[in-house]
C-alpha cells in the first residue's frame, strides 16, 4: 500500500493532469493515444515525430494518474476486507474458541436446573416456590446456578441483539483509516481538479453524488463535411481481397514482412491467402466469419486464428508499409511529382476505405481469388 501511494504521488506530482487541453481534442483520441502509449515500445515511439511523441506521452501520463489513484482505492478496499474485518473476525473466533469450554460447562449447569424445573411442574400438583427450589438445589447448588447465569449472560448476547456487534466492537477503524487517509485525499483532489475543466456541467449535491449534464455533440464544421464528400468521391471502389492478393504478387516484400513473433518465415501453404483474409476481416471490422471457408485449408478458422495471433502485429504492419512506399515511389504520375503524394496514402491502416464485393450464397473467397 505504501508503494502504491508513493507511485500515485510521484505520477500526480508531474502535474500533466491539470493541463488544459484544446477544446477540439476529442476524449476518444486521448484514450486511443493512452492505449497506444501503454503498449508501444521505445523503438516504435522513436519512429514518430516530436509532436506525436509528446501527445502520446501526455495522454499516457494522464491515464496513469487516474490508474494509480484507482489502484490505491482498490488496495484500500482490499485492506478493509482483509486487515480490518478479517482480523476482527479472526480475533472473535479465537475468543469464542477460548470461551467455549467455560460456556459449555455453565450451559450444562443451567440445562440441569431447567430440566428439574420442567419435571417438578409436570406432576400436576400445586407446588410452593420453596418446594421447587428444594428440588433444584438437590440437583444444582444455588451458588453454582447464579454463577452459571452470570457467565452465560455475559458471554451470549440477548436474542434481539446484533449478531455482529462483538466483531464490530473489536474493530479499530480510526487506526487504519488514518494510515490510508492520503488515498481518499488524492482521489478527491483528482476528481475536484477535473470538474468543469473540459466544459462539462458537473455539480456535486449535498450527499456527495456527482451530477453531469447531458453532453451536446460538437457540430461538424462545414469544411469537414465538404472534405469528407470530396474524399469519398475521389476514392476508388475496389475489391479489397483481390487488391491485397495482387499487391502480394507484385511486391514480394509485403508478404515477407509478416513474420512470426519469433521472427521466422511461415512455411504454410497459401500463406498469402490467409494473410489477405485476416487483413480484410480486421480492416473492414467484419470479423472472421465472412472470410472463413470450410474445406479450404488457407481459410479454415484454425488457420486464420493462428495467422492473426502469430503473424499480424504493429511491428509487422510497419515493416509491410516499407516495400509499399518504395514501390509507390517508382510509379510515375503524369503532370505531377511522385513526391507530392504522401507515403501515408499506402499505409496498411488505410485499407478500411476499400469495400468487399458482395458474397454469393456460398461466398467466393477462395485460394484463387479474393472475395
Amino acid at each position: 500500500m505504501e508503494k502504491a501511494l508513493e507511485r500515485a504521488g510521484e505520477i500526480l506530482s508531474v502535474g500533466l493532469g491539470s493541463m488544459e487541453l484544446p477544446p477540439g481534442v476529442p476524449h476518444r483520441r486521448m484514450v486511443d493515444l493512452a492505449r497506444y502509449g501503454m503498449t508501444a515500445t521505445a523503438t516504435t515511439l522513436r519512429r514518430h515525430g516530436p509532436s506525436r511523441q509528446l501527445a502520446t506521452l501526455l495522454a499516457t501520463v494522464i491515464y496513469l494518474e487516474g490508474k494509480s489513484v484507482d489502484d490505491c482505492l482498490d488496495l484500500l478496499d482490499l485492506l478493509m476486507t482483509t486487515e480490518l474485518i478479517g482480523k476482527a473476525e479472526t480475533a472473535t473466533d479465537k475468543e469464542r474458541a477460548r470461551q467455549h469450554p467455560k460456556l459449555a460447562r455453565h450451559s450444562a449447569t443451567l440445562a440441569v436446573a431447567v430440566e428439574t424445573l420442567l419435571e417438578v411442574t409436570e406432576y400436576g400438583e400445586e407446588l410452593r416456590l420453596e418446594q421447587v427450589w428444594e428440588a433444584i438445589d438437590a440437583m444444582v447448588p444455588r451458588r453454582e446456578l447464579k454463577e452459571a447465569v452470570a457467565t452465560v449472560t455475559g458471554m451470549v448476547p440477548p436474542p434481539d441483539a446484533d449478531a455482529d456487534g462483538q466483531m464490530r466492537a473489536l474493530l479499530h477503524p480510526e487506526t487504519l483509516l488514518a494510515e490510508h487517509a492520503l488515498v481518499l485525499h488524492l482521489a478527491l483532489r483528482d476528481v475536484a481538479a477535473r470538474l468543469g475543466t473540459e466544459g462539462v456541467d458537473v455539480t456535486v449535491d449535498e450527499e456527495g453524488r456527482l451530477h453531469v449534464a447531458r453532453l451536446q455533440a460538437m457540430p461538424e464544421p462545414p469544411s469537414l463535411v465538404d472534405l469528407r464528400k470530396r474524399v469519398a468521391g475521389m476514392l476508388p471502389r475496389v475489391d479489397l481481397p483481390e487488391l491485397l492478393l495482387e499487391v502480394m504478387g507484385r511486391v514480394p516484400g509485403f508478404e515477407a514482412a509478416f513474420t512470426s513473433v519469433a521472427g521466422g518465415v511461415s512455411k504454410l501453404s497459401d500463406f498469402h491467402v490467409s494473410v489477405a483474409a485476416c487483413l480484410t476481416a480486421q480492416a473492414l471490422n467484419i470479423g472472421y466469419a465472412p472470410v472463413i471457408r470450410t474445406g479450404t485449408a488457407a481459410l479454415e478458422r484454425a488457420r486464420l486464428s493462428h495467422v492473426a495471433q502469430n503473424y499480424l502485429s504493429a511491428e509487422t504492419f510497419s515493416l509491410a508499409n516499407a516495400p509499399l512506399i518504395e514501390e509507390q515511389a517508382k510509379i510515375g504520375l503524369p503532370g505531377s511529382s511522385a513526391a507530392a503524394w504522401s507515403p501515408r496514402s499506402t499505409a496498411c491502416g488505410s485499407w478500411s476505405r476499400c469495400r468487399p464485393s458482395t458474397p454469393g450464397p456460398t461466398g467466393n473467397f477462395s485460394a484463387a481469388r479474393g472475395v
